[in-house]
């Protein structure tokens, strides 16, 4: 299963992703009292906003899906969903943010999305549910390990410079996927 360069890459984009990006979730309420200087209403639309972009790009995916090119759409949101946590990252004014985040939730539709897709496709019957296992540790074993990491390095560090160094991370490995699995993007 992870002898396959691919498949192994299909499961690294999504664990690169929330052990480094998603940890913007629980950053959100610090960030709306302690950057935004609001309360829980202003983390109540900061929460709205990236609902938002993730129904969008649920939207966008689903009527798009006819045209295939589903390895494009995950490279893409390997850099877009970083490149927007980094504007969040630089917001220090509600609006400002929240159109931020309506980016991040469309680009964390695109990755979690597409390589989920792309990882069913490209395993075989017998092996799927060993793979989608696999799959699900990653997310949901992933998030609180992200948490952990970025709550003490947001302690230290403050939230802003946390997500900066997170969508570094992440950006970095999406330079690594696009040079290094070259038919990532060719995936249909």
């Amino acid at each position: 299963m992870l002898a396959h360069p691919l498949l192994r890459t299909l499961l690294a984009a999504p664990a690169v992703a929330v052990l480094f990006v998603a940890i913007y979730g629980i950053l959100l309420p610090a960030w709306a009292v302690e950057v935004l200087h609001g309360d829980a209403t202003v983390n109540g639309l900061l929460q709205s906003a990236r609902g938002a972009g993730s129904l969008i790009g649920a939207l966008l995916i689903a009527s798009l899906a006819h045209l295939g090119q589903r390895g494009r759409w995950l490279t893409l949101g390997t850099f877009w969903y970083p490149a927007l946590i980094l504007v969040f990252a630089l917001t220090r004014t509600l609006p400002l943010s929240m159109a931020a985040l309506v980016g991040v939730g469309l680009g964390g539709m695109m990755v979690y999305n597409m390589a989920n897709a792309l990882v069913q496709s490209q395993v075989s019957d017998e092996f799927r549910g060993r793979v989608m296992s696999v799959y699900s540790l990653i997310m949901f074993g992933g998030m609180p390990l992200g948490s952990l990491w970025a709550g003490t390095a947001a302690h230290f560090l403050g939230a802003p410079l946390t997500l900066t160094l997170g969508a570094g991370v992440a950006l970095a490995c999406a330079a690594a996927f696009w040079f290094l699995a070259p038919q990532l993007r060719r995936l249909s």
